[in-house]
């Protein structure tokens, strides 16, 4: 569900929004952008705010993806430096109506990965309609410190990041 009210002063009495992704209206009257996208892609979006002086203009460069990560981050929090953290999990979510191929996953170096999403010889990789897979990451220091560093997954030929974060001791 995507929710954005444009920005308004000097008492517009109408607005307007040209371009949305199908999915999304907007409210002429109160100027609210609501609905949930059924395309994915990069918008360009055209808005108008019209009151007594005139109309402004402005354009909303939008991106909607059918594909995210969640969460974004993950903090391990102090480890000792020669041991594997426990894992938490990132889940692949696929909003879209066709399912995705997972082609690469990889982590920084000190994070690891214990299970992956991609194809095995058990499962065919593919993240059906509506569905998600569970990404299990560990965190293992190989020295004292701070370490930060990232999940980089490229799924149904988007390119998804989540922010990786623990302290060696």
């Amino acid at each position: 569900e995507f929710r954005r009210v444009l920005f308004r002063s000097n008492t517009p009495t109408s607005f307007n929004a040209r371009g949305l992704p199908a999915g999304l209206t907007v409210n002429t009257g109160t100027g609210l952008i609501s609905g949930t996208p059924t395309a994915s892609g990069a918008f360009s979006v055209a808005l108008s705010a019209v009151n007594s002086g005139g109309t402004g203009n402005a354009t909303l460069a939008l991106t909607v993806t059918n594909v995210v990560l969640s969460p974004t981050s993950l903090s391990f929090g102090s480890v000792d430096v020669g041991v594997t953290s426990s894992t938490q999990d990132i889940l692949i979510i696929n909003h879209g109506s066709t399912g995705v191929s997972v082609s690469s996953l990889t982590t920084s170096p000190q994070f690891v990965t214990v299970n992956r999403c991609v194809a095995n010889g058990v499962w065919n990789g593919v993240i059906g309609p509506g569905t998600h897979c569970y990404i299990f990451v560990a965190f293992a220091p190989t020295a004292a410190g701070s370490v930060n560093g990232s999940l980089n997954v490229m799924v149904g030929g988007q390119a998804l990041v989540a922010t990786l974060s623990g302290m060696g001791s």
